[in-house]
């Protein structure tokens, strides 16, 4: 497995461990002025069983994947939405022509809704093959969850909060997955699993676990700072600035469980929170700088 070394940095060798108990999330308080965080996501992949991945679907084995989630997702009753294809998709019968131009508009300033892939990657990989058709977005009506079909992987779901909850927003995100997968199982469907790699995605930096939690945060004064991108990556967290915002997101996913993950990003984001509060009092925070950059050598 070269491949999936590269991506983790370790060859795995255990069995994938799983565990999505809201309980052991931490309780812990990360920004008790309120003044940071603007909202936390969780972010989960799945694949289909027994269908190819989206590289190499037909039109026809993506119509059907398409069918069979959207399908699933409204016996489910995980969250009460509607199926809106992409503008311009003919694959589902009951809204030839997909959504309209505008509602796509208004949900990609969102991050509701995707775009067709424009990466050389992304598109020499396949991806881009016969777009629009059976890709789209079933969106609860709260616009809380978001749950993306045949964009790179079957399955992508998004669960949002405006608060700084992120157990809430964790629990929410695994008993709506549970009600999407036993709706699957009665309609004889499962998603793809392997007891070393976990749960199978297109992109192999996504196996394991196939979880991202993220929080938007403001951090005016860190933002100055070179070094906030490697103390992030020597808190195993990446960053990314999107619309005025910072977005940071864990990167483990393969031999850690979701509890794990969910708990690095509060450890995280506790440790900017904090960083960001003693450099407002016009505190030095250099040496604590140094010492997470250490971590990884920086």
């Amino acid at each position: 497995m070269p491949v999936v070394a590269a991506c983790h940095d370790f060859r795995p060798r255990a069995p994938q461990v799983h565990d999505c108990n809201e309980a052991k999330v931490s309780n812990r308080t990360v920004d008790d002025s309120g003044g940071c965080i603007q909202a936390f996501f969780v972010e989960v992949r799945r694949n289909l069983k027994d269908f190819k991945f989206a590289p190499k679907l037909s039109p026809e084995e993506r119509k059907t994947v398409e069918r069979v989630l959207s399908k699933a997702l409204t016996a489910s009753g995980a969250f009460e939405g509607d199926y809106l294809p992409l503008h311009g998709s003919q694959s589902f019968g009951s809204m030839p022509g997909g959504m309209a131009t505008a509602l796509q508009d208004e949900l990609l300033t969102k991050h509701l809704a995707f775009t067709e892939p424009r990466s050389p990657a992304a598109l020499s990989a396949g991806l881009g093959l016969d777009w629009p058709n059976g890709r789209g977005v079933y969106l609860s009506k709260s616009k809380d969850t978001a749950a993306w079909i045949n964009e790179e992987d079957h399955f992508r779901m998004r669960v949002f909060t405006a608060d700084t909850d992120l157990k809430k927003v964790f629990g929410k995100a695994f008993a709506k997955l549970a009600k999407i997968e036993e709706a699957l199982l009665k309609e004889g469907h499962s998603f793809a699993h392997d007891h070393i790699l976990g749960s199978l995605t297109v992109d192999p930096a996504n196996i394991g676990c196939a979880l991202r939690c993220c929080v938007v945060i403001s951090l005016p004064r860190l933002s100055t700072r070179l070094e906030l991108e490697g103390v992030c990556k020597a808190m195993h967290l990446s960053v990314q600035w999107k619309n005025g915002m910072w977005e940071i997101a864990t990167t483990s996913s393969l031999g850690a469980t979701e509890v794990d993950i969910a708990n690095e990003l509060l450890e995280g984001t506790a440790q900017l929170v904090s960083l960001e509060q003693a450099a407002a009092r016009g505190e030095s925070i250099d040496k604590l700088m140094r010492n997470l950059l250490e971590r990884t050598g920086h």
